[in-house]
């Protein structure tokens, strides 16, 4: 199946390059913006609300592929205990983007 297991017939990705990739955008992106912050002043709020998800669902996902899929179309399938790690790990990073929104940069809501 080309490095995919069949779930009730539904595939699901057992690599972990996507998680990997994952981790590394959100990350990334992380990274930048921070450094824009510093050097313009400037910050992007939809980077820092996605951004934090991304990476922990993608460090999630290095440890077992299956995390990063459960919060999408194709976690109706999985394991509970699977769905909701990913969505523990989903709501960590909202709180994750909380906690830099308020407390790091210091946004007025």
């Amino acid at each position: 199946m080309n490095g995919e297991t069949n779930v009730r017939g539904v595939g699901v990705p057992r690599g972990r390059i996507v998680p990997a990739i994952c981790a590394a955008i959100g990350a990334g992106l992380l990274a930048i913006n921070h450094f824009s912050a510093a050097r313009d002043g400037a910050i992007w709020i939809f980077i820092l609300f996605l951004a934090p998800m991304f990476t922990l669902l993608g460090l999630g996902g290095l440890v077992d592929p299956r995390i990063l899929w459960s919060i999408g179309p194709r976690g109706k399938l999985l394991p509970k205990g699977v769905r909701l790690l990913g969505a523990g790990l989903a709501v960590a990073g909202i709180a994750v983007s909380a906690a830099l929104i308020l407390l790091v940069y210091r946004l007025q809501i």
